[in-house]
């Protein structure tokens, strides 16, 4: 009888263990920290982040079995994010600069920065001259600000944590300009009658992801960035999110 019932115990056991096996594993999750603010980018829209670098964080994801989860904060915030590990990568127009190259390790970049002033129609900004001595807005820590210092010393420089924060200041007459990429340029533009724009310069670096030093992930990434410039992943991105209508 103790035999009987030893064969059902493990027949049972061998049954349950079949069950567990064939369960999908749970995907491990990426986690990525990024500046919601910055259309058509990275943004909220009803309530779900989305955007050209929220869908390529995804298509990373997906293509490393893992799911994206995302971290909203202020873009100054992205890279204590990621010393303190808060997240495992950031992809939120980060430039690749020389200084980010040295202290991060960042994939090849996808996408290349033309930089704007967005001014109003009563005034008139011919090019980086025109800024000299003026109160110009641009996100803290963003290439615009490092392109500022760098070629318009004499600029009165106002660092903001959004682009909308300098929009606002442009119209209210705090500000001469707002210093902007390109698609953000013509996108405030076109929402405010008022405001014109005009290209200043080229940003010497490209937009990349970034990971902390010793990252696990960063080696796979920067082999799926090589492959999406190559395949056409990025330029199917790019015409989603209109990214290749000229400025």
């Amino acid at each position: 009888m103790i035999g009987k019932i030893f064969k059902l115990f493990c027949c049972c056991m061998a049954i349950f263990s079949c069950g567990c096996a064939k369960k999908d594993p749970v995907p491990e999750m990426i986690h990525f920290a990024i500046c919601a603010d910055y259309p058509p980018f990275e943004y909220v829209s009803h309530g779900e982040f989305i955007g050209f670098e929220v869908d390529l964080a995804r298509r990373i994801a997906m293509e490393l079995g893992r799911v994206a989860i995302f971290h909203d904060m202020a873009f100054a915030s992205i890279f204590p994010a990621l010393k303190n590990g808060f997240a495992d990568a950031a992809i939120s127009a980060i430039a690749a600069t020389r200084e980010r190259q040295i202290a991060y390790t960042l994939t090849p970049t996808y996408f290349q920065e033309r930089l704007f002033a967005v001014f109003d129609m009563s005034k008139r900004v011919d090019g980086k001259e025109s800024l000299a001595g003026q109160k110009v807005a641009c996100q803290l820590g963003s290439t615009m600000e490092i392109w500022v210092r760098q070629n318009v010393p004499e600029a009165k420089i106002i660092t903001l944590d959004t682009s909308n924060q300098g929009i606002e200041m442009l119209k209210a007459g705090h500000v001469y300009a707002v210093i902007l990429d390109g698609p953000q340029a013509k996108a405030f533009s076109a929402q405010n009658a008022s405001l014109r724009y005009t290209h200043l310069a080229d940003s010497a670096e490209g937009y990349a992801v970034a990971f902390p030093k010793g990252s696990r992930l960063a080696r796979p990434v920067r082999a799926l960035i090589t492959r999406f410039v190559g395949d056409g992943t990025i330029d199917e991105l790019k015409q989603k999110w209109g990214l290749n209508d000229p400025t």
